[in-house]
């Protein structure tokens, strides 16, 4: 609170970009304190650590593992969970569970770890449209591409589970491990491609720009807007915005926006 209280006394006395400053301290230090308190009601901080029955909504296609959402267990969040080999659950669908909670430390000292499902019981429920469309390319994927699907599957959709662990060790030793999470240059290409298919059939460049805004952003959604690709679908669709209503771009300002949003998101 005497944070807030000498934000507010600066905001009184001093000038526009210190009171800017002061403003977004404030607002940041509340933000914070609702991260930290939701934090405490995640399902990363209460799932149980022994073996129990769980009802889950997929978020990703299976096998392998993936996120899900832990229903009616008095928690809130996505977590990483890690299917049996021999299941396949489709996103999107309901499935009773036997599983345990492994947790560990993720960056910042915040509450992390991976669902162990152990046993499925049952799958039910109708996926909605998106979630069929992720099922969907996964399907397509390991049709085309074989035994190099887990690595397209990660390139594409962002989901590493079914990666073993010297594909892994090879990206990391040469130094390209950061292409298997789903960022910048992932949004930027497709962006881009869109953008100049756009040119390419003769339409003005400034319905390139905001088709590639809206690939960027519409990719993001489609992954369920992780925080990597959620910042870089921004950042793109900022930039291109920015050149279609011809502003001049600011690093700092376009960053800053990104931050906020997955902020917002995250909260």
């Amino acid at each position: 609170m005497w944070l807030l209280a000498l934000g507010a006394g600066a905001l009184l006395r001093g000038d526009l970009r210190r009171r800017a400053c002061c403003a977004a301290a404030a607002v940041g230090v509340l933000l914070g304190a609702v991260a930290a308190h939701r934090a405490r009601g995640s399902c990363a901080q209460r799932l149980p650590v022994e073996s129990a029955e769980l009802t889950l909504r997929s978020v990703d296609p299976g096998p392998g593992s993936g996120r899900v959402a832990a229903l009616g267990a008095g928690c809130h969040g996505v977590v990483q969970a890690r299917w049996p080999r021999r299941d396949t659950v489709a996103a999107g669908t309901v499935a009773r569970v036997t599983a345990r909670w492994e947790a560990r430390r993720g960056p910042l000292g915040r509450a992390d770890g991976t669902l162990v499902v152990e046993r499925v019981h049952s799958t039910s429920g109708r996926p909605g449209l998106v979630a069929r469309s992720r099922s969907a390319m996964r399907d397509a994927i390991v049709a085309r591409f074989g035994s190099h699907a887990p690595l397209v599957v990660a390139l594409v959709m962002g989901q590493r589970g079914g990666l073993d662990g010297e594909l892994r060790r090879d990206f990391a030793a040469a130094g390209l491990v950061h292409l298997l999470v789903i960022s910048g240059f992932h949004v930027g290409l497709l962006a881009g491609w869109v953008a100049l298919g756009v040119g390419v059939i003769g339409l003005p460049r400034r319905w390139g720009a905001r088709a590639g805004a809206l690939a960027a952003l519409g990719y993001a959604a489609w992954l369920g807007w992780p925080a990597p690709a959620t910042r870089a679908a921004v950042l793109m669709a900022v930039l291109l915005i920015g050149r279609w209503r011809q502003r001049q771009w600011r690093p700092d300002g376009t960053i800053g926006s990104s931050a906020i949003v997955v902020m917002l998101l995250d909260t």
